[in-house]
């Protein structure tokens, strides 16, 4: 009998010992495995878990980067609490935000709150012209911008006001709309104004050699140059060879044998964008 008691005491330690207690983990283990989570997540049920979590939660050095990607809404109420849950998450950084990645949501009043090293803006209509060159003069100490599919913004000037904004710019991602043959003037822009450039990758437009050009000519330090996104009825094979002997890292636009081939490069387009890297 006495034997029973020890085998099933036993058995009940080891049955606790199986799941580890994650109030014993240090603080900063915690706080790293938080993180992982998506903002969303995170201020609506990971703070509520425990005293603990709440702490790290609240602290502001826990808010050096904001991710809400992905995200489905299916009213304006919802939009509405995305937008509300976002302003939280920034003014909990107390101004140590440094990283922010927003799919769909994005408002002039965010943009005005915020001053980062990373910024991602991925399909965000609300966003106004007026609001985001407001903002960019303020992002001084940028690094890294992604902006696509953001109709609001008049992309020739501002990509120039970004330039001239943000002088420590290193990395561009720029995805537009196809509307029109004007890939050059994006091109134009980033190279007149953006010499600090180290990585560029734009999408969606239908840039020439001359654009290409300039480019090269006025972002010397460029080691990346990602053109594969974009449709051109014609590229020179000696441009071509400037590209690949210039940038480290080249990836060509899709040509096109002729104008009436410009649907089927458009749909390859948006059917591949969101596929590559």
């Amino acid at each position: 009998m006495a034997s029973s008691s020890i085998q099933a005491s036993e058995v009940e330690k080891k049955s606790t010992t199986d799941h580890p207690d994650w109030l014993e983990l240090p603080r900063d283990v915690t706080a790293n495995i938080l993180k992982r989570l998506d903002t969303v997540e995170i201020v609506t049920s990971a703070c509520l878990v425990c005293p603990l979590w709440w702490n790290i939660c609240n602290d502001s050095e826990f808010w050096g980067s904001i991710r809400m990607t992905k995200l489905r809404y299916s009213s304006y109420d919802y939009e509405d609490n995305l937008i509300q849950i976002c302003l939280y998450a920034i003014d909990l950084s107390c101004g140590q935000l440094e990283e922010i990645n927003i799919d769909y949501f994005a408002t002039d009043d965010i943009l005005a709150l915020i001053s980062n090293r990373y910024m991602r803006l991925i399909d965000c209509g609300a966003l106004s012209d007026i609001a985001f060159c407001e903002s960019v003069m303020r992002l001084q100490h940028l690094e890294e911008l992604e902006i696509s599919f953001n109709n609001g913004l008049s992309k020739y000037d501002s990509l120039e006001l970004v330039g001239r904004g943000c002088r420590l710019l290193k990395s561009l991602k720029y995805t537009g709309v196809v509307v029109d043959n004007k890939g050059n003037d994006v091109l134009f822009s980033i190279a007149k104004s953006m010499p600090g450039l180290h990585r560029l990758k734009i999408s969606g437009d239908m840039p020439t050699d001359d654009g290409v050009v300039s480019v090269l000519d006025g972002c010397t330090l460029l080691e990346s140059f990602d053109l594969r996104g974009c449709c051109t009825i014609h590229f020179s094979e000696s441009l071509e060879k400037r590209c690949r002997h210039q940038i480290k890292d080249f990836g060509p636009p899709l040509q096109l044998s002729c104008a009436s081939n410009w649907d089927f490069g458009i749909s390859s387009y948006v059917d591949s964008y969101f596929n590559m890297d």
